[in-house]
């Protein structure tokens, strides 16, 4: 019976090792940096239109979130454009 008990354990540490093995391969690989992505979303508003960003730090693992309004006579491209830089420079 002894044999058994060895077989068994043998087999059952393969298929732990075969089960680790294959969940490295899907894991996420963390070397690639594909830089720090910004979540941009814009609603229609009585006064205006509403930004809000949106952004997660990986280092002290929180989102922040920052809202402005764009008053209706402003051009929504150029303050777009330029929320977006101050965000940028925000967040480095």
């Amino acid at each position: 019976m002894n044999w058994l008990g060895n077989w068994l354990v043998n087999q059952m540490r393969k298929a732990e090792n075969q089960e680790i093995s294959n969940t490295e391969c899907v894991t996420e690989d963390k070397s690639r940096n594909y830089g720090k992505p910004l979540n941009i979303r814009v609603y229609n508003a009585t006064g205006g239109k509403v930004i809000t960003f949106q952004h997660y730090d990986y280092a002290t693992d929180k989102n922040h979130e920052s809202t402005y309004i764009i008053h209706p006579e402003e051009e929504l491209a150029d303050s777009l454009a330029k929320l977006i830089v101050i965000e940028e420079l925000r967040r480095e």
